[in-house]
């Protein structure tokens, strides 16, 4: 009586026979050879779209497994998808020869025959080839200006104008991370050199070479000068004006007389141009519109007005030639003609005090102890400060 067996895999085999009785007697060994002639089916990978996305989130590989030698496999066969590596594999897909969204790695494709049950198996690795965007073009539009906070400007656009284009801006030697992050017209740089980058939204890749800009500090120093105009003594008439050397707008002006009532400073203006200033030494700080400033210090003069009469008849009104200002400039010289061009009075030192002009003439011998007849006179001011004398006519009445 014979015996079979069953369900044994391929390779080779020892068979001996044994008495029931007496284990001891049996048969000499006989070899068998079992032979595998399942037909495993051959399986291959391929290929149907590269994985071209740089961001590992956005995968957009493609690969398809098939049998080579079939026509038919696709309805004579089932599919399963492993991730896998040297000592294990994870499920992904099973019931399509397609695996769509396939980043980087080995992948095993396995494709069983659903009449005899044989097995075949593929790895296949997959690479990344990433496309690439080109650099952008980058274009200054303004440098750093403002002194309060940095305002320069510059515009990023991509070579081939798509809108689907991601711009980040590093700071030169800053490079772990974005200074400014998706923005294409940045406004808020400050001075310094940045490299640009795109990138593709479509496929999160970034240009490998990024562009550089310069944002240069064009914070220049307030350069002006001050016109002014001179004041009077008796009140206060004086003006003074910013002139910007290289042209800016003024925003603010403070004006400060330096040395005023109280002998400490005395902030008497915050208008644009100083008006109604008296005599004295000043300092001016503007403010431009991008918040810069700058100072600089003057001086208004005093101004010499010489009243036009004089009525010396004791009644304490205009009893003498009055001349405003005069004694700022202790150093002058008055000297007053008559009709004839003939002078009739000079003196050094004019103060309005005790060296004054009251109608009497102190050059030559007058008729009347030099009491000069009423008319209309010729005065000549020198104010001995290397200025053009003042000059002009009074009218004398007594």
């Amino acid at each position: 009586k014979g015996e079979s067996q069953d369900d044994l895999e391929s390779g080779e085999y020892t068979v001996m026979a044994y008495l029931n009785e007496d284990n001891q007697c049996r048969s000499e060994p006989y070899s068998v050879s079992i032979t595998d002639s399942s037909n495993k089916p051959i399986v291959d990978v391929k290929e149907v779209k590269t994985l071209t996305n740089c961001d590992d989130e956005q995968p957009n590989g493609v690969i398809e497994a098939f049998v080579p030698s079939e026509r038919d496999y696709l309805f004579s066969h089932s599919f399963k998808w492993y991730r896998s590596n040297l000592v294990s594999k994870k499920l992904l897909s099973e019931n399509s020869h397609i695996l769509e969204a396939v980043s980087a790695g080995l992948y095993l494709a396995e494709l069983t025959h659903n009449v005899t049950g044989c097995a075949g198996e593929k790895q296949y690795q997959v690479s990344k080839f990433p496309t690439v965007p080109f650099p952008p073009r980058v274009k200054l539009e303004r440098n750093h200006t403002r002194c309060d906070a940095p305002d320069g400007k510059a515009l990023a656009e991509s070579v081939d104008g798509a809108y689907y284009y991601q711009f980040d801006w590093y700071k030169e030697g800053e490079l772990g991370s974005p200074f400014i992050e998706d923005e294409a017209n940045p406004a808020n740089l400050p001075a310094g050199r940045y490299l640009v980058h795109n990138v593709d939204l479509r496929t999160g890749c970034r240009s490998q070479v990024p562009t550089y800009v310069d944002v240069y500090y064009s914070v220049l120093e307030k350069e002006f000068e001050i016109g002014t105009t001179t004041s009077l003594c008796a009140q206060s008439t004086g003006t003074a004006r910013v002139i910007p050397i290289d042209p800016f707008e003024i925003s603010q002006a403070t004006w400060t007389l330096l040395d005023g009532p109280t002998g400490g400073e005395q902030v008497i203006s915050r208008e644009i141009e100083l008006k109604d200033a008296p005599v004295g030494e000043y300092r001016v700080d503007v403010v431009d519109a991008n918040s810069c400033d700058g100072t600089g210090e003057f001086i208004i003069l005093p101004d010499i007005i010489v009243y036009e009469g004089l009525s010396p008849n004791g009644d304490g009104l205009n009893d003498f030639l009055m001349i405003d200002c005069v004694d700022r400039f202790p150093n002058n010289e008055v000297e007053i003609y008559d009709r004839n061009g003939q002078i009739v009075f000079r003196v050094e030192g004019y103060d309005n005090e005790n060296a004054i002009f009251t109608g009497l003439s102190n050059i030559g011998t007058q008729l009347g102890g030099g009491l000069l007849s009423d008319g209309t006179y010729y005065y000549h001011v020198n104010k001995g400060d290397g200025t053009t004398p003042l000059v002009g006519f009074i009218e004398l009445l007594h």
